[in-house]
């Protein structure tokens, strides 16, 4: 790997990834509070996650990025394509929502902050910036972190997590000017100790950062996914494609286009597609192979046309009144009691 290489990769990070801490710091801080308050303010907080399946589609003029719900979950949110700058998408998964469970107060909410970047360039830097009257900007990559930090740290109680599961995980796919497109996997980790009988300090742990796109030198282009939990047995749909899924039969066989379509995910070519032909069989395919009542959405961005939405997710349910989120189902799952 030459020294050339791994500047263009540092620089594809940074180009992707130094904002979303900022975003988080900032618009997901808690609400202020005099010090008396803060001392009153009940430690518990709740998680909610966002999970399902992610699938990314590289093609040769853009990238588009579908998701599907885990509907078997009661409560979990459908992870949601978002646009996190001007030329990337971002999908969360895992820890997603953090409120005060008596008040059904907010405290953070990832999915929803990410929209509110905006690609800028600044003075001496390319990178993008929170598009707010503060005009933060991250100082290193470590900053997501830091902010998941921030909204975990009433989190007392031992949380159930699985080894190998990530607290929370972002995954980022879009495009870097003279460099090109791009998929990246980033995993927060959680540490907690025990500092008294069930009481429990909570830490995230730093990231890691795993590059799906471009693949390596004689590796195939074609589907990059995800799944959150990652116990999730289910096929993926590349594995549906090869081994003749009935469920998408009809899809494969609907046209010339999408067959085609089908042919070069499994050729490994789908740098060869073009966005707008790729989109209607990804969409189709998402929903032959989603379980029944579950939600799915879908994504597209190019460098020339922006982000546009393929199949838009379903309006959030409203809050009651007077609350500013609705209180939480008896059984949702949550990182600290994850369904069974």
């Amino acid at each position: 790997m030459t020294d050339k290489w791994k500047m263009r990769r540092s620089h594809a990070l940074a180009m992707g990834f130094v904002s979303l801490g900022s975003m988080i710091l900032a618009p997901l801080s808690r609400p202020q509070q005099s010090q008396e308050e803060t001392r009153r303010v009940s430690s518990e907080v709740v998680v909610d996650v966002a999970a399902g399946r992610v699938v990314v589609l590289v093609a040769k003029d853009g990238v588009l990025v579908g998701t599907i719900g885990n509907s078997v979950e009661e409560g979990s949110r459908l992870p949601t394509p978002v646009q996190a700058s001007s030329s990337h998408i971002a999908v969360v998964l895992g820890a997603v929502e953090w409120k005060e469970p008596d008040t059904g107060t907010q405290l953070g909410r990832l999915d929803v902050e990410l929209p509110q970047l905006r690609a800028t360039v600044g003075q001496g830097s390319a990178a993008p910036h929170l598009g707010s009257p503060a005009g933060t900007e991250a100082g290193d990559l470590e900053a997501i972190g830091n902010g998941i930090n921030e909204l975990s740290r009433d989190l007392h109680s031992k949380l159930d997590v699985t080894e190998g599961e990530p607290f929370t995980e972002v995954i980022l796919a879009g495009f870097v000017p003279q460099y090109g497109y791009e998929v990246w996997q980033l995993d927060y980790g959680i540490r907690q100790k025990e500092e008294t009988l069930d009481y429990w300090t909570t830490r995230v742990s730093r990231p890691s950062y795993k590059q799906l796109w471009p693949p390596e030198k004689g590796q195939p282009h074609t589907l990059a996914e995800f799944v959150y939990p990652r116990g999730d047995s289910q096929p993926t749909l590349i594995e549906s494609l090869r081994k003749g899924d009935s469920r998408l039969q009809k899809v494969t066989t609907l046209d010339a286009q999408t067959a085609g379509v089908a042919q070069a995910i499994l050729a490994g070519e789908t740098n060869k597609l073009k966005t707008g032909d790729a989109s209607q069989f990804l969409r189709a395919a998402l929903d032959a192979i989603a379980p029944p009542g579950s939600h799915q959405a879908v994504a597209s961005l190019g460098e020339d046309r922006g982000f546009a939405w393929v199949l838009p997710p379903p309006p959030e349910p409203k809050a009651l009144p007077g609350r500013q989120q609705a209180d939480r189902p008896a059984g949702a799952p949550s990182l600290r009691h994850p369904p069974q």
